[in-house]
């Protein structure tokens, strides 16, 4: 199982190639998670996670990514979860809403995660 840690680390990747400064979908997000406000909004009031002074708008959405990810990992696999990520609910492979290129690039990095964890 991916630790909360590795599931960021794979997400980023898979949302900007790992860009703290990445813009996307016509300036509406942000950041190496590639963001929207609206989502952001969301996580705030769900998890209430202040920010831990000196921090990055990177680091402290991380935090949030992790609360995430938390809510869901018993239940779903890394790569729905992050599915659910990108397009903003859950969903299946089998429904016409998945993404199947962004699902191969997130399982790419998944490996890479869980393959540096077993070797250290």
């Amino acid at each position: 199982m991916m630790t909360p840690v590795q599931f960021a680390q794979a997400l980023r990747m898979t949302e900007s190639a790992g860009d703290p400064r990445a813009w996307g979908d016509a300036d509406r997000a942000a950041t190496s998670y590639q963001v929207h406000p609206e989502w952001f909004w969301d996580q705030l009031q769900r998890y209430r996670l202040k920010p831990v002074a000196p921090t990055t708008w990177d680091d402290w959405i991380e935090r949030y990514v992790w609360a995430f990810y938390s809510t869901y990992e018993w239940g779903f696999k890394p790569v729905e979860i992050a599915m659910h990520f990108h397009v903003g609910h859950v969903t299946t492979a089998s429904t016409p809403d998945w993404d199947q290129k962004y699902a191969a690039r997130f399982l790419s990095f998944q490996v890479k995660q869980e393959g540096q964890s077993s070797a250290s």
